[in-house]
């Protein structure tokens, strides 16, 4: 019985030192993640952000799709602060430490929210990992004019775009900046993310068409817990020059700007249409700037 038992002894110390000795795992072997970066487009610069929720290193699922994402754009660069929706960081504090990820300029970084808005759909939020700010670019001013009807606007985020749409695009002549979060960054292989969706620096053009709209808010909540929240707030619609080919969604919490360069406003809801039997996406609500003076004050106060 005690060569026996010596002899199991034996094995298990070897076992133990064959795992220690074995292949790293592949977590280990990605440098994106090690080193809390993510491959760019060369001299890539932009304000905008994209925003994931993550479960165990991986963006949140629930029946197979993805949820938990949005945009949001620079606000203060030397106190790391961004704008966004309040849809979009709702859950940033239920997941708790790192249950979140900013995707900002080739950098990962871990954030929380900083200040919400008491009465329209925005919000701030705030790296808390270390940052070396002088590398960011400015942010875009705020506009300090009031936007009218048929003024021309700029969308600008970050946006998953499925494979067959990033095809689609380029015939059209809309070779939007790839840029493989998912690919290079959460390794999505097979017949995953990798093959039919990824992220793209998205920009587009659209025109005011309405002031002043009501409208309804979904929340970001897991989908079986969603609920429809009416907002006591207006919104501004502008609608987008060329048809856009599947929804906008992802892009909430991107900045929209003047032909100055200057941020008029939020992207916040879209509206959609049926047309032909397909579903048209061509219309957004936005946040409108003078609704979120509060959140400007704090930007500038905050320290």
């Amino acid at each position: 019985m005690k060569a026996k038992t010596g002899f199991i002894c034996v094995v298990l110390v070897l076992t133990s030192i064959l795992i220690a000795c074995g292949p790293p795992a592949v977590e280990e072997l990605n440098i994106y993640k090690r080193e809390n970066r993510f491959p760019c487009p060369e001299n890539f610069k932009s304000t905008a952000a994209w925003v994931t929720f993550e479960w165990n290193g991986r963006p949140l699922e629930f029946k197979g799709e993805q949820y938990g994402y949005g945009s949001g754009f620079l606000a203060d660069r030397s106190k790391g602060l961004f704008y966004s929706n309040r849809h979009v960081t709702t859950s940033f504090d239920s997941l708790g430490e790192d249950g979140h990820k900013i995707f900002f300029n080739c950098r990962v970084y871990n954030a929380v929210v900083a200040r919400v808005a008491p009465w329209v759909d925005a919000s701030v939020f705030r790296i808390t990992d270390s940052f070396d700010w002088s590398d960011f670019p400015a942010p875009d001013p705020i506009t300090e004019e009031k936007i009218k009807i048929g003024d021309k606007v700029f969308v600008e985020g970050l946006h998953p775009h499925p494979y067959d749409v990033r095809q689609k695009d380029a015939a059209r002549g809309l070779n939007y900046p790839l840029i493989p979060i998912y690919k290079d960054y959460y390794r999505f292989v097979g017949t995953g993310v990798d093959v039919y969706k990824e992220i793209v620096h998205e920009g587009f053009e659209g025109t005011v068409k309405e002031l002043a709209v009501q409208a309804e808010v979904e929340s970001d909540d897991p989908p079986h817990t969603r609920e429809l929240k009416r907002q006591n707030v207006f919104y501004d619609v502008i609608e987008i020059d060329n048809e856009h080919l599947f929804s906008f969604g992802g892009l909430s919490g991107s900045a929209v700007k003047n032909k100055k360069g200057e941020v008029v406003g939020i992207v916040t809801i879209e509206s959609k249409k049926y047309e032909n039997w397909k579903t048209v996406y061509q219309t957004i609500l936005i946040t409108p700037v003078s609704a979120i003076e509060d959140l400007q004050r704090f930007v500038k106060e905050a320290r």
